[in-house]
């Protein structure tokens, strides 16, 4: 028995001797070990950094206006006689669109002329006698009173004259205005109003709508933060300014595709609204073909100012812990260094770095999920046409 344990003992250390044969030819003559399944050098697509003049821009929500935009509402109470327009047509200013019954201001019209003749030959009466009395009250053939009575009587005839010729004016719009026509050139919306319909100049009866759409107006708000942060940084020389005038607006419509035109700045307001914290601003656009209209959401894209000695970084090759951002660069020898950063916006899908990196530097920008610091690896520079691409 003891034998028999001798023997598988020794068998089992001739074993273990055997399976370490290779680990031992493996080993080098200065003593260091070498793995016989090596893993070959990660490859990591890198991009080199520079400082440049970036251009910060906004993405804002808007709201497409008309340019004029015109309510045209009934100046006479009266009946709907005639539509003389087609929903949705263009008209120029002053072509006819509805027509009022004009009969009953017709005939006002006719009473008040009567009204301009009584009182026209009153007056030619009092005046009349008003320049009797004048030359008689000299010689003593009336009183004095008599001569004042006639001046008044001329003064009270002058005065019904003028107020029925003011009636008569009066008379003669109100009959103009059964004839309602566009106040201005654009396109008429749809009638408010059918033939037949009473429409009331007390209430001013909306009848319709006339808009001019191009050019056209896009209206959005701009965050109060955004512009404190902006004049602070181009007051510390961070930013560059660029004046309103020559900003250049683009539009990104709902379907995503943008609007083949640009547009500029026609209004940004010095007053922050109390209740949504924002300033509200207007772009003008050419719309010849009319595919922007009143009311569409639109985005509104602009570059507010430029940043100076910015390094620009894909956005999938920053990565943000609790601790902040950070971005793996290509050291001496292919080492992997950690650097954080700090990335305050994006500019489309591009972080815009502001500190951390220096003129030079190799950036990762593939595989970084599977990347620690201090690894070894091949470098692989972005290609040429993929920058120019952007």
């Amino acid at each position: 028995m003891f034998n028999l344990v001798c023997q598988m003992k020794s068998h089992f250390v001739f074993s273990l001797f055997l399976a370490a044969g290779p680990l031992l030819s493996s080993c080098r003559d200065d003593g260091s070990a070498q793995d016989p399944m090596m893993m070959p050098e990660p490859e990591v697509t890198v991009t080199t950094v520079r400082g440049e003049e970036i251009p910060v821009t906004s993405n804002l929500p808007g709201r497409m206006e008309a340019f004029l935009q015109a309510e045209v509402r009934a100046r006479v109470t009266g009946i709907i006689q005639e539509r003389f327009y087609q929903e949705g047509q263009n008209v120029k200013q002053g072509d006819l669109l509805f027509k009022i019954e004009p009969e009953p201001l017709q005939a006002a019209l006719d009473e008040c002329k009567a009204a301009l003749d009584r009182a026209q030959a009153v007056l030619t009466d009092a005046q009349d006698k008003a320049k009797r009395y004048s030359a008689l009250v000299s010689k003593g053939a009336v009183s004095g009173r008599e001569h004042t009575q006639s001046v008044a009587e001329e003064a009270r005839a002058r005065a019904e004259y003028a107020a029925a010729k003011a009636a008569l004016e009066r008379a003669r719009l109100d009959l103009e205005y059964t004839n309602v026509t566009a106040p201005i050139s654009g396109r008429v919306r749809r009638a408010l109003v059918t033939k037949g319909a009473l429409v009331d100049q007390n209430g001013f009866t909306h009848l319709t709508t006339v808009e001019q759409i191009d050019p056209i107006y896009v209206r959005f708000s701009s965050p109060s933060s955004q512009r404190s942060r902006l004049r602070r940084a181009i007051l510390s020389g961070l930013w560059k300014e660029i004046p309103l005038e020559e900003i250049k607006v683009r539009l990104l419509l709902p379907n995503g595709e943008e609007y083949p035109h640009k547009g500029h700045f026609f209004f940004s307001d010095m007053a922050v609204d109390p209740g949504t914290d924002t300033i509200e601003m207007r772009a003008q656009f050419p719309n010849p073909d009319h595919e922007l209209l009143p009311g569409s959401y639109v985005r509104v894209v602009f570059d507010k100012a430029v940043r100076n000695h910015v390094f620009s970084v894909p956005r999938d090759s920053v990565m943000r812990t609790a601790q902040g951002a950070s971005v793996l660069v290509v050291g001496k020898d292919g080492i992997l260094e950690s650097r954080p950063v700090t990335t305050e916006t994006m500019n489309e899908k591009r972080w815009l770095v502001t500190s951390g990196l220096k003129d030079g530097d190799r950036v990762v920008t593939s595989k970084t999920m599977f990347l620690r610091p201090g690894m070894k690896v091949s470098v692989k520079e972005e290609a040429a046409p993929l920058e120019n691409s952007n």
